[in-house]
């Protein structure tokens, strides 16, 4: 067969050694890029976490057809992806969970798929922007060749391109495919507020995001405050959650700064400290944090104290922008798919990676997902 592979990313390259395992198919990869596998470089910064050892926890995903996502995952497994790479030369090594190429370098899995496609006589076609495919009596047509089954991998609009918009939603637009709403994703999140005593300081925390409009979500670990607002992992997994409905009606995230004691518990040690004639905030915070905390908060009022810490307020502006996201947000919507990423209504057409509403968490679930989507797509063609 003539297969075509649009985007030279991970999903792309994956999915396009896969396809050429079988000698006699033709597959060829289009890179709006002046290099394919690009983005790989920037991943984990600059280590690319591949996957993760709970890769098939599919509370890590935020989509809207969580059923659906479900039933892709079956037959499916994150060490499908680490047997991929393996097979192909890369050496792995696992730190809390995290998997990573054993030299931690993201150019050793870059090099690795393109040498893969480099000898499954895979053609890469670079510097090429694709706007539309077409179908004509049975072959999808793309720059005027013929195809006997297309692959999109186009990713998102997260991160810094040549084109400062989203390829791929042309083509699905052009093929009238239904897509959740557009936003970036594991960012920072921008809230009300002067940030400028906390200078870009960082502090432990649990945060929580609030909204009328949907139910509270949180995660813990280690937080950065920044002249726009919040930043770190637990604040990027916060961002896949704020949609423009909850922007619209108003959110918030709650910081919890002493997450393993009780509001209680954190009174009566405030308590201690005050009648010991100790300041309340020296040997738990640091001095930026601690300023900020009394900034506006009545020492004398313990109960008032006990708020700040264990239940600090930010109200929530919006999102950073797509060059500082990491991924994309939304994307077609999982029931223009069947479970081998088919397209439903174009038998032959796969779409797969950030390209469809799923979203995972920091920690190699978004590459996960593109991959085991690309392989997937590919085993489909194959078989």
């Amino acid at each position: 067969m003539n297969i075509a592979v649009i985007g030279g990313g991970f999903a792309g390259l994956c999915a396009a050694v896969k396809c050429a395992e079988i000698k006699t198919n033709n597959v060829t990869v289009y890179e709006r890029q002046e290099k394919a596998g690009k983005k790989i470089l920037m991943t984990g910064n600059g280590r690319c976490n591949l996957t993760n050892a709970d890769g098939d926890d599919l509370s890590k995903y935020v989509t809207g057809d969580r059923e659906k996502l479900s039933g892709i995952y079956k037959n499916a497994s994150f060490m499908n992806v680490i047997d991929f790479f393996e097979k192909y030369g890369l050496f792995i090594r696992a730190k809390e969970g995290c998997i990573y190429p054993f030299s931690n370098k993201a150019s050793s899995v870059r090099d690795v798929l393109l040498n893969a496609a480099k000898n499954n006589n895979v053609r890469i076609i670079t510097d090429t922007y694709i706007e539309n495919v077409s179908k004509k009596t049975g072959k999808y047509i793309i720059n005027g060749s013929e195809y006997d089954r297309v692959i999109l991998a186009c990713g998102g609009k997260a991160g810094v391109y040549k084109e400062q918009e989203f390829n791929g939603f042309k083509i699905t637009k052009n093929l009238d495919l239904d897509y959740e709403y557009f936003s970036p994703g594991l960012c920072g999140v921008k809230c009300d507020g002067d940030f400028a005593l906390l200078n870009k300081s960082r502090a432990e925390a649990k945060v929580t995001l609030i909204s009328d409009s949907a139910d509270s979500v949180s995660d813990e670990g280690e937080i950065q405050f920044t002249d726009y607002g919040l930043s770190g992992i637990p604040v990027f997994n916060l961002s896949l959650y704020i949609d423009k409905k909850i922007l619209d009606n108003g959110c918030c995230i709650i910081a919890d700064f002493l997450p393993f004691m009780s509001d209680i518990e954190v009174r009566g040690l405030f308590e201690y400290k005050k009648n010991a004639g100790l300041d309340l905030f020296k040997g738990l915070f640091t001095d930026e944090l601690a300023a900020y905390l009394k900034k506006d908060t009545d020492i004398n009022d313990l109960n008032a104290v006990t708020k700040g810490v264990k239940h600090q307020t930010f109200k929530v502006k919006g999102l950073k922008e797509y060059k500082a996201a990491q991924v994309m947000k939304g994307g077609i919507r999982l029931s223009e798919i069947n479970d081998n990423f088919e397209s439903v209504k174009y038998p032959g057409l796969y779409i797969t990676g950030e390209m469809l509403d799923v979203t995972g968490h920091c920690g190699g679930y978004n590459i996960n997902f593109a991959v085991v989507s690309a392989l997937k797509a590919a085993g489909d063609i194959i078989k």
